[in-house]
């Protein structure tokens, strides 16, 4: 086990404010001074540009950007040695990221960045109302508007014969069309589209798009329904909007709390909805061939194969006939996920034969695109006086918006006790539908809700007992040597020390230090405090997890355990790789390359990393995704099959060119250990490709390789398939987190200012610390800015209150302060490189700066219930609080 602990200060300081407009870039001493913060080519650069007006700053980047990258690259180096050495030497090494060029120097490509020739442009009416019936649809003035080539609603989708299933729950079907049938259910959900000779002229047809709507009362009141007091009723047929109840109960939950010799209770803790803001919008092209009956389809997707067996199921078309290209993705946060947009394109393009292009505004990514969870908790926790907890029940609601999948609460059930050892708990779980945008996948996608609730818990215990709120954790963290370690509901953690992680964390932040400091602010009138968080990020997930909410017939099979690559070296000796990765800014091309260069024994300069992905080019498996961290676990074990498959056809060649079974390859050269002989790959490739008489008899031609991994969750005693009572490992991988924040809160204002926010990680082992550190910046903005800026509002009638950055304020490097980063590696006992998946933040940031501002507020006795807060809020508990004391 190795333990590191860095600072790193790419941001700028903590006491820069977003109202000075003071910025401070980062210090030249950092070497990742061009790396971006977020995850994907998300420039801050021009979110000032875009928010603030200045372009001084960005017109640099552009102008100077190729020579500042060579700078940065050399100088980075020079101080930290991390120029690519031999191979074997590259996996654990800061190499600069290879696609960092062509991003800061503006050459990516990106979906819109591609033409399809005379491609028509498509707009939406949206509906302006949360729930209505569609009464009537005039098309007439919008199909007389100059250069409107056509207007399509979700009857002429049904007339065509296009058929989609919906999700059975709850005895019913909730058929989702791209475009509203019947009536509308969400502000914001498509009801026409307009097809026009450009973006212009569409929205012009859009305008003129004359609806009758029947307004109907929204339904967005969770509690109402699971009271039985339905509001009214979003799908037809059914008798309630409550679509699923179920309850997970794992060990002796009941003699927990008998025994406990008290019960920790938090009532209505509150998780709001929000949403991730790529910088990229959703872009869709697509173009469809009536000839040959095929379709071509590129866009800003997270998903290629899973997004082809869906069209070709939708479409009636051969699964071979349909090619999809995704570029360079700017971002994603897992909200590119629009199953219903692609469809509507790809429609579109067959009803009319000819290119089409969707280009979402950012308006309608906060407006139509999926929601984070919104949850709501009542939580109990059974607890000695000596801070033992024996476990925990809760009581859940999930406002799922107008449709659902469910998967959000699967997620909650892949490590409910996350880094803890109690052996019992109980989840009441209901998923409602209201009159809202329906909830998907974001960044944490429902884990960092299910972690609030907990450390909530966990903060409260520690109060009420009297304990030291990290010290509380301490006593009740998973050992190593109980690794690997088996949860209550099935979970097989493949190794971790959490004591050391938090000791680790706590000498980062200074928290003794901390504390002895706190007594003399408090002195002088001071609001200031601090929270620690635990949490956990457990992946790739099997269908396993979805066979606990999922009818079994819904359950799509090999979701979570399996993904390919292919490795080829070519005649010229050079490697070529393909995968089934999409990346969205993680830092694939640099990390695939030093996982195929340590494996295969190639020079990391030799390694090509195929950009952006093709369907009829890349190696996949039919559940390819980038999302959850899986590729971190699944892909680097096809990425070293291939290599090692490729590479042992080498040595075969080579052993018989050199007549020597005593042979080694490094750097492109294999050798003979006995004689010192050698053969270069590339001499060898050429027999492969050119000079076949000269092979060995009965090897192939080529030197080529697609390699499956296939994951493993039956280990330890574990089960892969969940018994009776959903008991089963869900996941592969368990990475370990915990974050410390220091706040103060200005007793004028309310302002809340972070003054510390220290974090360590344990992902096992590190493919780059460069890309690890880039991802935790992105996720610590994403929840920080979540605690602190994004919610998503809706009014009493269901309208969407931010559908604008007006409204919905996304952070911004002036308002975040240094991060202070910790590693622990403590390689995974099951992982083919000992990785474990992370870059989602475990919801620590989040958690533990809400614990921090209720710390600072303690001597006014506020307790916060919400993982959101802004100093208007701080204003009213502050207020109520004062009103009730008097």
């Amino acid at each position: 086990m190795e333990s590191t602990v860095r600072g790193i200060n790419i941001f700028s300081e903590s006491s820069v404010s977003r109202a000075t407009g003071r910025r401070t870039y980062p210090p030249h001493s950092d070497k990742r001074l061009l790396s971006t913060v977020a995850e994907g080519p998300n420039d801050f650069g021009v979110r000032r540009f875009l928010r603030n007006g200045k372009f001084k700053f960005d017109f640099v980047i552009w102008l100077l950007g190729p020579k500042l990258e060579t700078i940065v690259r050399q100088d980075r180096e020079k101080e930290t040695g991390t120029a690519p050495g031999r191979t074997g030497e590259l996996v654990g090494r800061d190499l600069p990221r290879r696609e960092g060029y062509r991003f800061v120097q503006g050459t990516g490509e990106f979906a819109a960045d591609i033409i399809f020739a005379n491609a028509l442009s498509i707009a939406l009416y949206r509906s302006p109302y949360a729930h209505a019936r569609i009464v009537k649809i005039d098309k007439s003035r919008a199909l007389a508007t100059p250069g409107v080539v056509a207007v399509f609603t979700g009857s002429d989708m049904i007339e065509s014969g296009l058929r989609k299933e919906g999700m059975r729950m709850a005895g019913q079907s909730q058929e989702r069309y791209p475009l509203a049938v019947g009536k509308v259910r969400y502000n914001g959900e498509p009801v026409v589209a307009v097809i026009a000779d450009s973006q212009y002229t569409a929205e012009d047809g859009v305008s003129a798009v004359e609806v009758e709507f029947e307004q109907l009362e929204p339904s967005l009141d969770p509690y109402r329904s699971v009271e039985g007091h339905d509001t009214s009723l979003l799908h037809e047929g059914t008798k309630s909007n409550v679509v699923f109840e179920k309850v997970y109960k794992y060990g002796d939950v009941d003699g927990a709390f008998a025994k406990a010799q008290k019960i920790i209770k938090r009532n209505r803790l509150y998780v709001p909805r929000f949403t991730s803001a790529p910088l990229e919008p959703t872009t869709i092209q697509a173009d469809f061939n009536t000839r040959q009956n095929s379709l071509y389809l590129s866009g800003s997707l997270k998903s290629s194969e899973i997004t082809r067996q869906m069209l070709a199921k939708y479409l009636g078309i051969p699964f071979t006939s349909i090619h999809i290209y995704i570029p360079d993705v700017g971002g994603s946060f897992g909200v590119k996920n629009h199953g219903e947009w692609v469809l509507l394109c790809a429609w579109i393009a067959r009803q009319l034969g000819k290119a089409v292009k969707y280009v979402s505004t950012q308006s309608e990514m906060l407006t139509a695109s999926q929601h984070a969870e919104e949850i709501w908790w009542d939580a109990e926790m059974a607890v000695d006086l000596d801070g033992t907890i024996h476990g925990f029940r809760a009581r859940c609601i999930h406002d799922q918006g107008a449709y659902t999948s469910l998967r959000g609460i699967a997620n909650q059930l892949r490590n409910p006790v996350e880094q803890y050892r109690f052996k019992s708990f109980q989840l009441d779980i209901r998923e409602v539908l209201t009159n809202k945008v329906p909830c998907g996948s974001n960044r944490g996608y429902a884990k960092l809700h299910h972690v609030f609730m907990l450390e909530r818990l966990m903060d409260a215990a520690a109060k009420e007992l009297g304990l030291d709120p990290v010290e509380i954790r301490r006593r009740n963290l998973v050992l190593p040597e109980e690794m690997p370690y088996t949860a209550p509901n099935g979970a097989v953690y493949d190794g971790g020390d959490y004591p050391e992680l938090l000791r680790l964390t706590a000498e980062l932040f200074d928290y003794e230090g901390f504390r002895k400091k706190q007594e003399e602010w408090r002195k002088q009138g001071r609001y200031v405090g601090c929270g620690v968080a635990l949490g956990m990020e457990s992946n790739p997930s099997t269908e396993a997890k979805e066979l606990n909410v999922l009818p079994l017939e819904l359950v799509s099979k090999g979701t979570g355990n399996q993904e390919a690559a292919s490795v080829e070296i070519n005649q010229f000796g050079k490697v070529l790789v393909t995968a089934g990765d999409i990346p969205q800014g993680q830092g694939h091309e640099v990390t695939n390359a030093q996982i195929v260069a340590d494996t295969l024994g190639m020079p990391y300069d030799d390694i090509t990393i195929t950009s952006g992905y093709d369907s009829w080019r890349d190696a996949s498996t039919p559940f390819s995704i980038t999302s959850s961290c899986r590729w971190a676990v699944l892909g680097t074990g096809a990425l070293m099959g291939a290599s090692r498959l490729v590479r042992e056809k080498v040595l075969r060649i080579a052993s018989y060119v050199l007549n020597s079974n005593s042979i080694e390859l490094s750097d492109g050269v294999v050798t003979d250990k006995a004689t010192g002989n050698s053969v270069t790959v590339g001499e060898i490739a050429r027999l492969a490709y050119i000079d076949l008489e000269k092979l060995p008899p009965g090897i192939e031609p080529g030197l080529k390789s697609r390699y499956v991994y296939k994951a493993k969750y039956d280990v330890a005693g574990g089960r892969a398939i969940p018994d009776a009572n959903g008991y089963s490992n869900l996941s592969m991988s368990y990475a370990a987190e915990a974050t410390f924040v220091a706040v103060e809160v200005d007793r004028e204002t309310n302002e809340i200012k972070i003054l510390n926010l220290s974090k360590t990680g344990d992902c096992g082992r590190q493919i780059n610390p460069g890309v690890v550190a880039s991802l935790e910046h992105g996720a610590i903005a994403d929840q920080v800015g979540f605690a602190l800026f994004m919610k998503m509002d809706y009014d009493e009638n269901g309208q969407l209150l931010t559908s604008t950055f007006k409204d919905y304020v996304v952070p911004l490097a002036s308002d975040l302060p240094s991060f202070h980063l910790g590693h622990l590696e403590t390689p995974s006992l099951f992982t083919p490189l000992g990785v474990k998946g992370m870059a989602e933040g475990a919801g620590t940031p989040a958690a533990a700066t809400i614990a921090a501002i209720e710390d600072a507020l303690e001597p006014l006795g506020i307790t916060l219930d919400e993982v959101h807060i802004t100093p208007s809020d701080l204003h009213r508990l502050i207020s109520r609080k004062q009103s009730r004391s008097s």
